[in-house]
């Protein structure tokens, strides 16, 4: 089922200021030396974040012997919880995005992580039901303000969309986003626009964003820009929470990084601290990140389709902070509020907050674009330090001593990770799809960079787990 053109995750941060319009408006680590694994054990799955997971229980499904090794100590990869919290805080993704229905039932979506969910009937909330656009001052943008934002912002996501169809479905060349939008730049609001509605999504400035990429995305959500999101949901138990179940079960080594892969010859040699092992063949869900940085070997080196698509492929910069106050900070603002800050001038600096999260005195704040790379420098401080000028403008400077802790995470900084998610360059959305072939059908590719239609997403990710080990499956190799 398509939907209109609206990249959900945008609904958060292009904040439109929609509550003003009446809602207008995203085991353990093994020992040393080589020893193969088990007899009929025929796969070793890099990574047990949610694509390894989704593989892994694929090929459990399918009666096929494998084991998952984890570099870190816990399962998730990019999506994990601090339980310390009123509520837990996800210092990754906290969305169930894309839950589209494939039917009659608003429960049954193409979203399979949210339809797990469901069946469990966790307690869920659709988001971005709230919204309220500011001044650095505090105030409110006016009517007048709000209808020459949401005018331009959905003129702008028009000509982006309508670009990236063009590249995808007629075969014109895919642009950036800056030069699909480069004439609408003298628009009322259109600096800040391009911020949030792209910029601050993607962790990367709008020249290295492709048109196609976020509309192969986008195609696949319910709403149309500016309209209250069905697609996004929020889930109370804290996302990373809900993903580390599916570890259950699963042969994971943890505290073990893959260093090297030989698939020279008949079958894979997989070399970690622990030892080399022996497969029939290797899933590799690492990040983009960590591919990219070069921290996994290949010998041979893989053929150069491969090693593009590492290049065109793009880790951004996105920085979460949560924050516990020890009062009720937020005023008349409804529980899971959105709220945005419009920067003064050229101002780079954006952050968006959900408030009073779940009811409770807690409050998270998003940034992303030049200045969150720029904060991401300084370590987690610097993002604290972001988050915490950005909260200023949004509650005020009272809000400062009720701060009783904070969480935050650098992606940047995480060397499992070394980025949020995965962006196309303008012109390479094919790199997607390029990892999707197997290596001499012994190393596949799986993780959200190797989704066309849920890049950059949790349940992109899921899905190319699974597909990774159907294709496995079907290989028909013989040993």
């Amino acid at each position: 089922m398509r939907g209109t053109e609206c990249p959900s995750r945008r609904e958060f941060l292009a904040m439109t200021g929609a509550a003003a319009l009446g809602t207008l408006f995203g085991c353990g680590g093994g020992g040393g030396g080589a020893r193969p694994l088990a007899p009929g054990r025929e796969v070793v799955i890099i990574g047990a974040g949610v694509a390894g997971m989704a593989a892994g229980m694929a090929l459990r499904e399918a009666g096929v012997g494998f084991t998952i090794l984890e570099a870190q100590g816990r399962p998730g990869g990019r999506v994990f919880s601090n339980n310390a919290f009123p509520v837990p805080f996800d210092y990754g993704a906290q969305l169930f995005q894309q839950a589209v229905p494939v039917g009659d039932d608003p429960m049954v979506t193409r979203n399979p992580l949210f339809n797990i969910a469901a069946r469990q009937h966790v307690t869920m909330q659709p988001a971005f039901q709230t919204s309220v656009l500011l001044h650095e001052d505090g105030q409110p943008l006016s009517q007048d303000e709000l209808l020459a934002y949401f005018s331009t912002g959905t003129l702008m996501d028009q000509t982006v969309n309508t670009a990236g169809r063009a590249a995808a479905m007629a075969g014109s060349g895919d642009i950036s986003v800056a030069d699909a939008t480069a004439a609408l730049m003298g628009q009322p609001f259109a600096n800040f626009a391009l911020l949030a509605q792209y910029e601050a999504d993607r962790g990367q400035p709008a020249g290295k964003i492709s048109c196609q990429d976020l509309w192969e995305y986008s195609r696949w959500t319910s709403a149309a820009f500016g309209l209250p999101s069905t697609d996004n949901w929020f889930i109370r138990s804290g996302m990373g929470n809900f993903v580390s179940q599916f570890a259950a079960g699963l042969p994971i080594q943890f505290n073990t990084p893959v260093t090297a892969i030989d698939y020279r010859g008949p079958r894979v040699q997989i070399t970690t601290p622990n030892g080399v092992i022996d497969a029939g063949a290797v899933i590799m869900t690492a990040s983009m990140g960590v591919l990219k940085a070069g921290k996994i070997q290949f010998n041979p080196g893989l053929p150069v389709i491969y090693s593009e698509a590492f290049d065109n492929l793009t880790m951004g910069s996105i920085g979460k902070v949560g924050f516990e106050f020890d009062a009720d900070v937020f005023g008349p603002l409804p529980v899971n509020s959105s709220v945005g800050v419009v920067p003064d001038g050229s101002s780079d600096k954006f952050g968006a907050m959900f408030a009073k999260f779940w009811g409770t005195n807690m409050a998270y704040l998003v940034m992303g674009g030049p200045s969150c790379e720029e904060a991401e420098r300084g370590g987690e401080a610097g993002l604290i330090a972001l988050a915490t000028e950005r909260l200023v403008h949004m509650l005020g400077p009272d809000a400062t001593g009720h701060i009783v802790r904070t969480a935050v995470h650098s992606w940047m900084g995480d060397e499992w990770a070394r980025g949020a998610y995965s962006t196309s360059l303008p012109g390479h959305v094919a790199s997607r799809i390029a990892l999707q072939t197997p290596v001499e059908n012994k190393v596949f590719f799986a993780g959200e960079a190797a989704a066309l239609e849920g890049g950059a997403s949790m349940e992109g990710a899921w899905l190319s787990g699974q597909a990774a080990a159907a294709h496995f499956s079907k290989r028909g190799v013989k040993h």
